[in-house]
């Protein structure tokens, strides 16, 4: 599960681009496509090297209009989904 103090970083088993308004990724493993949206953008590009996800809702409510509690619901529900999809990693 993953918490404000969990540190992760995006899997090395994937390639990623950006597009206009979102960023495309490729599952290398599965040959599966996902995308992500503007926010999505952001958090991913912050998650190519270690970091907390707490420093992820920092970044998130400096650069958007959010608030604290909105940003971790939202951080920690995206970076979720991209944990089991295998496109993240915790790191030790």
């Amino acid at each position: 599960m993953i918490g404000l103090n969990t540190r992760i970083v995006a899997s090395s088993n994937q390639i990623s681009t950006e597009i206009p308004d979102e960023t495309v990724i490729l599952d290398v493993a599965r040959g599966v496509y996902y995308g992500l949206d503007e926010v999505g953008t952001f958090i991913w590009n912050y998650v190519q090297s270690p970091q907390t996800v707490q420093a992820v809702v920092d970044a998130l409510t400096t650069e958007y209009e959010v608030g604290q509690e909105q940003a971790a619901r939202d951080a920690v529900q995206l970076l979720g989904q991209l944990q089991e999809m295998g496109l993240l990693q915790i790191v030790a």
